[in-house]
């Protein structure tokens, strides 16, 4: 008899103390029994370990890892390594699931089998205002043909700057899928997700598209989204050369979405620069030497933008190197 889970639920954990237990309550809460919880330590300094292993103790679903700081992507691998189910599901320590989840997406698997199946999240705000946002594609089930017809052309990025949802968060995958083509890079601390995903779908020979919002990210002021971090100018270029090795990239217009989404990785790590302790000189001085990069200059000279007023003012903005507008963006966004 086969008593193996049917999803492993991965939560990859770091100071996430005040959230961590309604966490795992909302999957435990699940109106289906076949998971596991893979519950991922990652060097947390809070009290974070300690209830891991009380929630363990209690539960026999819940597997506990612990291990040194190495980034969420290593975090998910590290799980995904130790997972037992044919899916793999992520939850961050802060968010939570719907009851009804894991039902729905087993009523998935039991019809279609997919490789991916996707669904909408609802985002908590300051306010602790709730919006809902489904995805935007066609709902039901994509064959490969269909995936290639109607995802493909924004897989990565497309002329008018969208772009296929690219957060692992709000999909469940296939775990062989996932394995053979994570990014796990502790250098790497933007667009990882992204750069999972896109080999994922790229492989996948079939995938579910559901029109609910099961996932509920949760406002948290203090997580790695919110903080004003300064981004490695090593993360453009990691991120191009996981997906260019795990994907064709001749196989669609795949160089020209890869392009575009170089310029704006690099534009995300250019206006983090400007949180740096340091003079406005010294930080534009940094920033035109790391343009020099040969990708990063042929990417921002090649990438074509039409139909994004942002996305051509990105562009123009590092074409022209003007960091004065990109420092009072980095000021005032939010």
């Amino acid at each position: 008899m086969n008593n193996k889970p049917l999803f492993s639920v991965i939560i990859p954990v770091y100071k996430a103390e005040k959230y961590l237990r309604d966490c795992v309550q909302s999957v435990q809460n699940q109106n289906c029994n076949g998971f596991e919880i893979i519950m991922v330590d990652d060097g947390s300094p809070d009290t974070c370990p300690q209830i891991c292993d009380e929630l363990a103790k209690h539960d026999c679903r819940i597997k506990v890892r612990h291990g040194k700081n190495e980034g969420a992507s290593t975090a998910r691998k590290h799980g995904a390594e130790m997972a037992n189910g044919e899916y793999l599901f992520f939850l961050d320590a802060d968010d939570m699931i719907s009851s009804e989840c894991l039902f729905e997406l087993e009523r998935q698997v039991r019809q279609y089998a997919p490789d991916i199946i996707c669904f909408g999240m609802n985002y908590e705000n300051s306010k602790q205002q709730i919006k809902s946002m489904p995805l935007k594609y066609r709902y039901g089930f994509y064959l490969k043909k269909d995936i290639e017809a109607e995802i493909f052309p924004l897989l990565i990025q497309n002329k008018d700057a969208t772009y296929f949802a690219p957060s692992l968060c709000g999909k469940a995958m296939k775990t062989e899928l996932f394995l053979k083509n994570a990014l796990a890079n502790s250098n790497c601390t933007i667009g990882e997700d992204g750069a999972c995903v896109i080999p994922c779908v790229f492989h996948a020979h079939s995938m579910v598209i559901l029109k609910e919002c099961f996932y509920y990210y949760r406002y948290n002021s203090n997580s790695a989204t919110k903080s004003r971090k300064i981004i490695s100018w090593d993360c453009p270029k990691i991120i191009y050369n996981h997906v260019a090795e795990h994907i064709d990239p001749k196989a669609f217009d795949f160089e020209e979405q890869l392009y575009r989404k170089i310029v704006h990785d690099t534009f995300s790590v250019v206006v983090s620069q400007f949180h740096r302790d340091d003079t406005y000189r010294a930080i534009v001085r940094n920033i035109k030497g790391n343009l020099k990069d040969t990708l990063y200059n042929d990417a921002i000279n090649s990438c074509v933008f039409s139909g994004s007023i942002a996305a051509l003012i990105m562009k123009f903005s590092l074409k022209y190197r003007l960091y004065f507008l990109i420092n009072i963006y980095s000021k005032y966004r939010i």
